[in-house]
C-alpha cells in the first residue's frame, strides 16, 4: 500500500496520496463534537520538524482506552512524499521497511489496499487515488477524496481534493476508454491499462491478453 514518508529539507518529489475518508463522514464531522476524548499526550523531538507524538484516548467514559503513535511534521522545516510498497503498486511492505529503504525519519501507512479483487493476486493495490513522483498509479474510488501535498511560494502545503482520472489509449482505430488502470481485471471484456510501476507483469489471469 502507499506510505507517507518525512524527510529533511528538500525539494518536493510527491505530489497527492490516498485517503480512505468518505466524503460522508468527512461531512458529518464538526469541531465541536471532537471523535474521542484526550487521556494522555506524549511527545518528543526526533529531527529538526518532526515530532514523535504518543496519544491515548478513549471514544467514551466507559470505553477501553486506546493509544496511537503520530508523526507530527513542521512543513517549514521537513517535507512530505508518498513511496509505494517496494517501489510498485503490486506487493506489500511494513513502513518501517521503506523507512529504512528510503533513508527517511518516519514513516506511516497511507491508506488501505483493494479487499475485494476476485483472484487475491495482487496483494497491496492501493483503494483509492495514489500519485507518485507527478504520476497518476492508481486510479480514484467514486467521489472519494484525497489528501493533497503541493507546493506554494517554496513552501509544502496540504489540501482535501476530490479527483477525477480519465484514461484513455490513443491507437491506429482512435482514442480507446479503457475501464482502469494498474488494477486487476474483473470481468472477460475488462479493459485495463498497465504501467512499468503496476508490476514486472500483469498478472492477468488466462484468457486475458
Amino acid at each position: 500500500m502507499p506510505g507517507v514518508l518525512t524527510r529533511g529539507p528538500g525539494p518536493v518529489t510527491v505530489w497527492l496520496v490516498l485517503s480512505t475518508v468518505s466524503p460522508g463522514w468527512l461531512a458529518a464531522q464538526s469541531l465541536d463534537r471532537p471523535l474521542f476524548q484526550e487521556v494522555e499526550r506524549w511527545g518528543r523531538v526526533v529531527a529538526p520538524g518532526v515530532e514523535h507524538v504518543r496519544l491515548t484516548g478513549r471514544a467514551g467514559p466507559d470505553a477501553a482506552p486506546w493509544r496511537a503513535h503520530l508523526p507530527r511534521v513542521d512543513l517549514r522545516r521537513s517535507r512530505l512524499e508518498v513511496a509505494l510498497a517496494l517501489d510498485q503498486v503490486v506487493g506489500q511492505e511494513a513502513p518501517s521497511s521503506a523507512v529504512r529503504r528510503r533513508g527517511a525519519i518516519a514513516g506511516v501507512n497511507g491508506g488501505f489496499p483493494v479487499s475485494d479483487d476476485p483472484w487475491n493476486v495482487v496483494p497491496g493495490d492501493p483503494d483509492g487515488f495514489v500519485v507518485v513522483e507527478g504520476e497518476v498509479v492508481s486510479e480514484g474510488v467514486a467521489d472519494r477524496p484525497a489528501i493533497g501535498f503541493c507546493t506554494d511560494g517554496g513552501r509544502q502545503r496540504v489540501e482535501v481534493v476530490r479527483p477525477r482520472v480519465h484514461v484513455g489509449v490513443r491507437s491506429s482505430d482512435g482514442v480507446l476508454e479503457p475501464t482502469g488502470l494498474n488494477r486487476a481485471r474483473e470481468e472477460d471484456d475488462d479493459f485495463v491499462v498497465y504501467t512499468p510501476r503496476w508490476s514486472r507483469t500483469t498478472l492477468a489471469e488466462p484468457g486475458g491478453v
